[in-house]
């Protein structure tokens, strides 16, 4: 039993490590695309949706995408409004991992796509061409990621050998609105725990294909996945600015609002969806696609309902997050990309600019008061010139500051 959950923690690393390596390589692909991609699809708000859902399916986790939507609103690329299209769009990119794994991941051996993909990424990262050898990484940890996928499913008892184990889960099951309730708490505390809702996602797949929990159990342990995804993105921004915990809290609002319609209607649901869905919904074969389905139409739906209510949103997540500028801040110190948040060359690139902004604003405030002074020998300007100084000294602190942070990012890359 030990060795089997060693096995199983095993997998669920390899499979992460995969989803970061290939990550990171696809937003090293976008390079400089990236600031001017964001400019581009959230212009209006069915842009701002369509821009997430491309970045979930991308890096294939939303919780990574999420972050990286707080992190664009920390640095003033994106404004809450737009960030909130945005993480709708990642809510509905996350259901491609279940469509994928359904359509590819347990119907035949996934070592047939992960070792190719490996393989390939391995020559690619040997070119001169920088594009071509981050491309080489993002297929390496596509590679990776199915073969944790693949490790898991292995490494996941069968119910035939293990009927014990079934017991234990049957004593959660035929308990009507309980059942769901408690599958829903175990999908939020699952993806707390992982940090990630794909991890968590293939785990509930792994589960159903093994024949260990029905669809409708499912169904709730990924009502319960989209609660718990929002508190990576939450726990991210606790270092960040206002703008971006207001962004996080929209994050909460979005799935929260969603999962508790759902819960209102959910036996109604389920059942539609397995009227839609071909093949019975009790056949091992066909239980994933009426929950990759039920996934999918739940999203739609969701963003349908309140991409019409976005400042109704905003409104709320500003309300639970105060404006705190009130309390004086200390401005002599750059406020750069908190440490939760990814570090990225475009992000990077805004937080600098950003702060030689406010830099120049100080300098220009500061020589309108040096003028201001020379201008008027006969007045008694002894405290206007005791403000220049701290001025001055503010302008040091953000000059050394702001070299530093450049420093630290060129290191970083």
């Amino acid at each position: 039993m030990f060795s089997t959950l060693l096995a199983i923690f095993g997998s669920l690393g390899l499979f992460l490590y995969g989803m970061k390596v290939m990550s990171e390589g696809l937003q090293k692909v976008s390079g400089e695309g990236l600031r001017s991609l964001i400019a581009n699809m959230t212009r209006n708000r069915l842009s701002s949706i369509i821009s997430g859902t491309l970045m979930t399916t991308l890096v294939q986790s939303s919780s990574a995408t999420t972050v990286m939507i707080v992190s664009f609103v920390n640095a003033k690329l994106l404004t809450l409004r737009e960030s909130i299209g945005m993480i709708m769009g990642a809510n509905l990119g996350t259901t491609t991992t279940f469509w994928i794994v359904a359509l590819l991941g347990f119907q035949f051996s996934l070592s047939s796509i992960a070792l190719p993909c490996i393989g390939i990424g391995v020559a690619m990262i040997f070119f001169h061409t920088p594009k071509v050898r981050n491309g080489g990484e993002a297929l390496i940890g596509f590679g990776i990621l199915f073969l944790g996928l693949n490790f898991l499913k292995s490494s996941v008892p069968d119910i035939a050998a293990n009927p014990e184990l079934f017991s234990f889960l049957a004593d959660w099951t035929g308990h009507g609105i309980g059942s769901v309730f408690i599958f829903f708490a175990f999908g939020t505390i699952l993806t707390i725990a992982v940090q990630s809702s794909s991890v968590a996602g293939a785990i509930t797949l792994t589960l159903v294909a093994k024949g260990w929990i029905g669809y409708e159990d499912a169904a709730a342990i990924v009502l319960g996945e989209n609660v718990g995804t929002t508190i990576t993105a939450n726990l991210a921004a606790m270092t960040g600015g206002v703008e971006a915990k207001r962004a996080a809290r929209a994050h909460f609002l979005l799935n929260i609002i969603g999962v508790c319609w759902m819960l209102c209607i959910f036996a109604f649901f389920t059942k539609f969806i397995d009227q839609i869905t071909p093949g019975a919904a009790d056949d091992l074969t066909h239980t994933l696609y009426h929950l990759a389905a039920f996934h999918s139409i739940f999203n739609l739906i969701n963003i349908f309902i309140l991409s019409w209510f976005v400042p109704q949103l905003a409104y709320l997540a500003s309300k639970m997050v105060r404006d705190q500028s009130y309390l004086g801040l200390d401005k002599a110190h750059i406020q750069y990309q908190a440490p939760n948040l990814p570090q990225t060359g475009e992000i990077n690139l805004a937080e600098a600019e950003r702060e030689i902004q406010r830099m120049a604003e100080l300098t220009r405030e500061m020589f309108a008061g040096f003028n201001e002074v020379y201008e008027s020998p006969e007045l008694d300007l002894g405290s206007r010139v005791k403000e220049l100084k701290a001025m001055e000294e503010r302008s040091d602190h953000l000059a050394f500051d702001i070299t530093q942070y450049l420093i630290y990012c060129t290191s970083s890359e």
